[in-house]
């Protein structure tokens, strides 16, 4: 089961409307439709927000969803990788090539001790997602 079909059965179970949900989680209408009809998948903040409209914990909103396998595609790196580099204590590499017109930009980060990056420019309400090795 997908998690779209899970929040349209347990908003069919609790006789809600898709506006009535929208109201009660504070989501958009157009998002919620385009996750019941498997054209989005939302944030985790969402499912949070769809969970408390429901009034049942997050982990009973994912429960019987089935993880799709998917093979795993080896991606090769391209022979010229595209390094920027700030300042003499901060570059960055990236780590796809083409990246116009993708909504994530993987890059690797350097930053030498008493080094610091610039501010981060971003649109409202965009995820960001940061790993640090030491």
């Amino acid at each position: 089961m997908e998690l779209g079909v899970r929040v349209r059965a347990l908003r069919k179970e609790r006789h809600l409307s898709l506006e009535q949900l929208a109201a009660k989680s504070k989501i958009a209408l157009a998002t919620l439709s385009r996750m019941e009809n498997g054209k989005g998948g939302g944030t985790f903040r969402t499912h949070q927000r769809i969970a408390e409209a429901f009034d049942i914990p997050i982990t009973e909103l994912y429960r019987g969803l089935q993880e799709t396998e998917q093979e795993p595609v080896l991606v090769e790196a391209p022979e010229e990788v595209e390094t920027f580099t700030y300042d003499e204590k901060v570059s960055a590499t990236l780590l796809t090539p083409q990246v116009t017109g993708k909504q994530m930009l993987p890059q690797l980060i350097v930053i030498q001790p008493r080094g610091a990056s610039s501010a981060e420019q971003y649109r409202r309400g965009t995820e960001r997602w940061l790993f640090g090795l030491e």
